[in-house]
């Protein structure tokens, strides 16, 4: 096999991949300042400071929301609109590769991650409430975003540049 200087098209595509992933951890970082503030941790949930009972909500969907039962839909709305944009451009980062649904999949999973990282977070924080319907929600809202992504680079031509 002839080894030789990186084509373009592959310096090019190292280049297209720098942008998505820095701005996917701007805006995880955002993520995380917005979702862990107000940083009072504690080490000994039971014990904390501030008398706050901790209480983790188990079963999704089972939380009392003022004037509306059981369904919140700010909170709902909420926790989809913000992982969009990161299932978005964890999508964008992982465009190449087997599989149709991978990118779908993979901004999932990312966003599975991060917000498991970040409801697990709160359990510390005692003004905080981990909740798996946030977990839920965040998932999904992070797979609407790879979708979203998914479905513009199969209805839009793709730019690829020609090698001499």
């Amino acid at each position: 096999m002839v080894s030789g200087p990186p084509s373009r098209f592959l310096l090019l595509n190292s280049l297209s991949q720098t942008r998505p992933r820095l701005l996917l951890a701007l805006y995880t970082g955002l993520l995380l300042y917005g979702t862990l503030w107000p940083f009072q941790f504690t080490s000994h949930p039971g014990r904390n400071t501030t008398n706050v009972k901790r209480h983790v909500e188990w079963i999704p969907f089972t939380r009392l929301c003022p004037n509306h039962g059981l369904f919140c839909p700010r909170d709902t709305g909420l926790n989809l609109a913000m992982f969009l944009p990161f299932g978005a451009l964890a999508a964008l980062i992982s465009t190449t590769g087997v599989g149709r649904m991978r990118p779908i999949v993979r901004a999932a999973a990312f966003g599975f991650s991060l917000s498991l990282l970040i409801e697990t977070t709160q359990y510390f924080i005692p003004v905080r409430y981990p909740s798996t319907t946030d977990l839920l929600l965040n998932t999904v809202g992070a797979g609407l975003g790879g979708l979203i992504v998914f479905t513009i680079s199969r209805t839009m031509p793709l730019n690829v540049p020609h090698q001499p």
